[in-house]
């Protein structure tokens, strides 16, 4: 265990296939305290509606996803 730490893991552009579930089952295994989400799900709907997102919008939807990932687990 690891007491203290919550890891917060973003997949790479595979989603949860190939090295990602991996790694993530791996520090599960491990015991770490992990959420994780996979990027391209997230990326998909913000890139086909064509909107910028500012770096302090990106900073508020990160922790808006780290609280929510905090209180579920």
């Amino acid at each position: 265990m690891h007491p203290g730490c919550f890891m917060v893991f973003a997949t790479g552009d595979d989603g949860w296939f190939g090295t990602s579930a991996a790694v993530f089952e791996h520090l599960a295994e491990e015991g770490y305290t992990i959420a994780g989400f996979s990027a391209p799900e997230v990326i998909r709907p913000i890139a086909s509606s064509g909107t910028r997102v500012s770096t302090a919008q990106a900073a508020h939807g990160l922790k808006r996803l780290y609280a929510r990932a905090k209180r579920d687990l």
